[in-house]
């Protein structure tokens, strides 16, 4: 299930439960992000082409950069919509930008999720940020101890989720 474009895991709103998390829609600059922005936009159309896609996905609010997906929806039709949408899915000026400071949280979420028992979860790509060699035949992100170690790791970066 898991695409260049697409992070999916750990989606760490806090007081929810861990569920899935897609579409890093990118960083904006402080100039570029917030309100009205061509990111808040981009994850609009995400949304709702999820939705057309039948997917369960709650409305994203301004400045958000992941969505979150319901574990519940069917793993098959999320497949299908996430591949449907995936133009939507990163904001291509932000695709590949990282900064050492999101790089650190990455590498300690995922030393966090390894101590806490996804012994197979690596190190994100020093360029995208993208947890590289995820996908459902190594990693369910459904399954208990996956949801446990998300549930464990979430704080040290709030704002990440694993995927490839």
């Amino acid at each position: 299930m898991l695409v260049a474009f697409f992070l999916l895991g750990a989606c760490a709103d806090k007081g929810t439960d861990p569920g899935v998390a897609t579409a890093q829609t990118g960083q904006g600059d402080s100039a570029s992000s917030g309100a009205g922005s061509g990111t808040d936009d981009r994850l609009r159309q995400y949304v709702q082409c999820l939705r057309d896609h039948g997917l369960d996905v709650p409305d994203p609010t301004p400045g958000q950069e992941m969505v979150r997906i319901d574990p519940k929806n069917p793993e098959d039709q999320a497949e299908r919509a996430l591949m449907a949408c995936r133009t939507f899915a990163v904001a291509p000026e932000h695709s590949a930008q990282v900064t050492a400071a999101d790089l650190a949280k990455l590498r300690d979420y995922a030393k966090c999720m390894r101590d806490h028992g996804v012994s197979n979860f690596p190190d994100p790509d020093p360029k995208t940020g993208y947890f590289p060699g995820l996908d459902k035949s190594n990693y369910d992100p459904n399954s208990e101890p996956v949801k446990s170690a998300i549930q464990a790791c979430q704080a040290l970066a709030p704002e990440v989720a694993p995927g490839g």
